[in-house]
């Protein structure tokens, strides 16, 4: 039998390997924590030393296991597609700033209203893929997926698979977890995403992003408090810069808002984030505001994380953290998402004859 000191001497030896194995798993996880802490002195503290970690957990290939799993992940994800999406996914993506052809835009979003409401009854209970896409043409279609995770996780799997049985259209991935459009000091979306896009110009953008913005800003000494005006005001402005980038050649922009958040108070942070958002994006004729909550919410727009699909069975449409979609949840999306493409690509077509 053991003593009561080796049991205890045991115990806090495995607990302490327990740490350092969690702290070089989850190395990348805290360095992307501590950047989207609030301005201030925990964030001053925490963001160099997690950072300094992860490039030694990267440096000493300590990480090797969790990039294995990763892979894996990737490689079985691959395989989950037919074999010629492969071919039509890229790894980039971009564009600039240009106002496009007002009566255009309007008829767009016109069309895409009219439609909303039977992608909806389409979509109830319905998340099998694959999904048809039916585009005509010859015309090779780029369609760049931009955004933090809320475009990364669930969302752009799920618009993958529906797109990679259409050879006319390529996919390009501009997506990158953890970043957003308030802390460019983190990651500077007007800086990354024409090396994300490369030397393509998609005609249409699927853009996801804010889940990481509701925080201060820093700017020389001032912090400037979420919310404030003068917030708003810098934030309003960071947005326009940002459609200004991806429309630059005339590429037209479908925008999710955000979906309701479990927790209620970061969920009303992210509301207002998508409030300030809608208010800017509307300006935009070329670009068009898609509303999720109307899609994979029950009636009363509540949070919801489970939800019955079309043969009677319980689905998750959240994931587990209670802020990303699941597959399910996204696919919910979907049919509107494409009767916005083909309503644009049928704009398109009409224009040029």
């Amino acid at each position: 039998m053991l003593r009561r000191f080796d049991s205890v001497k045991r115990m806090a030896a495995t607990l302490a390997s327990a740490t350092v194995i969690g702290l070089v798993i989850e190395a990348t996880g805290l360095s992307i924590w501590a950047q989207r802490l609030e301005v201030g002195v925990l964030r001053d503290v925490a963001s160099p030393v997690t950072q300094t970690w992860e490039q030694v957990v990267s440096a000493t290939h300590l990480d090797l296991p969790r990039r294995w799993a990763l892979a894996a992940k990737a490689s079985l994800a691959d395989v989950m597609m037919p074999d010629s999406a492969s071919e039509h996914v890229a790894d980039s993506t971009s564009a600039s700033t240009e106002n496009n052809d007002a009566s255009t835009g309007a008829e767009s979003i016109a069309n895409f209203t009219t439609t909303s409401k039977r992608s909806r009854r389409q979509a109830e209970g319905e998340t099998a893929l694959p999904i048809a896409v039916n585009f005509s043409g010859n015309e090779k279609i780029q369609i760049a997926l931009v955004g933090d995770s809320m475009m990364a996780v669930g969302l752009a799997p799920v618009l993958r698979r529906a797109f990679a049985k259409e050879e006319s259209i390529q996919v390009l991935r501009a997506y990158r977890s953890g970043t957003g459009l308030g802390r460019p000091d983190v990651f500077n979306w007007i800086e990354e995403y024409p090396k994300m896009r490369g030397a393509q110009k998609p005609q249409f953008i699927i853009c996801a992003i804010g889940a990481n913005d509701a925080q201060g800003f820093q700017i020389d000494k001032t912090v400037y408090a979420f919310g404030s005006p003068q917030w708003n005001a810098m934030y309003a402005q960071r947005v326009k810069n940002f459609l200004n980038l991806l429309s630059q050649d005339g590429a037209h922009i479908l925008w999710l808002g955000l979906p309701v958040m479990r927790e209620p108070s970061f969920s009303k942070r992210m509301m207002a984030v998508s409030v300030l958002t809608k208010s800017v994006v509307t300006e935009y004729p070329q670009a068009t505001w898609l509303d999720p909550n109307m899609f994979i919410n029950d009636a009363g727009a509540g949070y919801t994380q489970f939800r019955l699909n079309q043969k009677g069975h319980m689905t998750r449409i959240r994931g587990d953290d209670g802020i990303h979609l699941s597959d399910d949840g996204a696919a919910y999306l979907v049919p509107s998402i494409l009767n916005w493409l083909q309503a644009q690509q049928k704009l398109a077509s009409n224009k040029s004859q």
